[in-house]
């Protein structure tokens, strides 16, 4: 047998980062330009066009958290940020940070927003989303990084409706989109509009009925997932006129039975169970026709 803290482990190569922003020279590389497009790493060929605000993806696998994550996210240890390294991961509860004297990993309260690290601006939420690109040469994932709250939610809006419904995502085409959007924030105490890239995802080949009844491409859920048979039979399946208790029905008057009769019945299904018999047994040693042209 293989070792099972290896062989339960699902990874995919990282094939590239999405951005959703322009370095500008006078900024640094710090501060890029938030832009309305998908920018694609240079030397990879797509068919989204020059500056695409709709790309097609797909999840390779049912993973919510997996596909579309958020967390508030520490990076440090290097003046280059492409060679920087998550120094704390915290879900606004608990965290796993690094410690830097010794190099393990700790468990320790994270305080969100009220973070010291924070309210400095070494810490923010961070959305993580992985995927695939269908129609670009590669097996593995791509991802994008951002810290739009809206987008998190309305990707994770979608995922929720698959996962509520014990549907499958994984493999279905979705359409990603970007759309400028802008809000007005208090900034040095002025009131100034920022705007910012919001990214969407939309299912359009698949109606609500398909993902309500898991019809057709959706997986059904596994025996696993339904509910177990009651014991015994709940009181509301029973018919309201067959109850008695406290709703003060009366209880069904029993009738005195008639075993005659019931004799009667018996011997007249039983002669019809030897007539269906011996007319299977003669259509059964008919031969049979033939069927085929050769």
């Amino acid at each position: 047998m293989p070792i099972k803290e290896w062989s339960d482990k699902f990874r995919l190569p990282v094939l590239g980062t999405i951005h959703l922003g322009e370095p500008k020279p006078e900024r640094g590389q710090q501060h890029p330009k938030s832009i309305d497009y998908f920018r694609f790493p240079e030397g990879i060929a797509h068919p989204f066009g020059e500056r695409p605000k709709e790309i097609e993806i797909a999840f390779p696998c049912d993973d919510q958290e997996w596909c579309c994550s958020a967390w508030f996210k520490q990076w440090g240890g290097s003046k280059d940020p492409k060679k920087a390294t998550l120094l704390c991961c915290g879900n606004g509860k608990t965290a796993i940070r690094k410690n830097m004297q010794t190099g393990e990993d700790e468990q320790v309260q994270c305080l969100g927003r009220g973070c010291e690290r924070y309210i400095d601006g070494a810490c923010c939420e961070q959305i993580w989303l992985r995927f695939m690109l269908p129609t670009v040469l590669g097996l593995g994932a791509w991802q994008i990084y951002s810290k739009s709250y809206n987008s998190y939610v309305n990707i994770n809006s979608i995922l929720t409706m698959f996962t509520n419904a014990q549907r499958r995502f994984a493999g279905l085409r979705f359409k990603m989109r970007v759309r400028m959007e802008s809000k007005i924030m208090p900034i040095d105490g002025k009131a100034v509009r920022v705007n910012y890239p919001v990214l969407y995802i939309i299912q359009d080949d698949i109606s609500f009925a398909e993902l309500t009844t898991g019809t057709g491409r959706l997986a059904l859920p596994s025996r696993e997932s339904l509910p177990d048979a009651p014991a015994e039979r709940p009181d509301d399946l029973v018919p309201k006129r067959h109850r008695s208790g406290d709703n003060g029905d009366p209880e069904p008057e029993s009738e005195p039975i008639d075993t005659e009769a019931v004799e009667v019945a018996e011997e007249e299904t039983k002669a019809k169970a030897e007539v269906a018999e011996k007319k299977v047994k003669v259509a059964t040693a008919r031969p049979a026709k033939r069927t085929s042209l050769f």
